[in-house]
């Protein structure tokens, strides 16, 4: 199955390293397949159908709690703004917490990453 905003299906990638049959390291990594394009008449496609980006600029702080990262206030954050219709996220200036871009993986939420302004 593709990841979708509507379906964000992830699978498990299970990297290992190993020299002469024994391991020598191993990563996990949640990934989901999907693809898409952007067209000149027709806006942004995903997995083959257009879809409405509806998207925020989001700060890396979480307002009053600061710039600490707290998964649980981020996740709550990004719930609330699912609710009002959000699919689609801007990292404001800077490159997020990598939590953030698993809760998105997660949640169902496009990302446009920004390196730095």
């Amino acid at each position: 199955m593709r990841w979708d905003i509507d379906h964000p299906h992830l699978y498990l990638l299970r990297t290992v390293l190993e020299e002469s049959f024994d391991e020598r390291d191993r990563v996990e990594t949640r990934i989901g397949f999907r693809t898409f394009g952007f067209t000149a008449d027709d806006g942004f496609h995903l997995n083959g159908r257009r879809v409405q980006l509806q998207g925020v600029n989001l700060h890396h702080d979480l307002g009053p709690l600061g710039g600490a990262f707290n998964r649980r206030a981020a996740q709550r954050q990004l719930e609330i703004m699912k609710e009002m219709g959000v699919n689609a996220l801007r990292t404001a200036h800077n490159p997020p917490a990598p939590e953030v871009l698993a809760l998105a993986d997660e949640m169902g939420l496009v990302v446009w990453d920004e390196v730095f302004d």
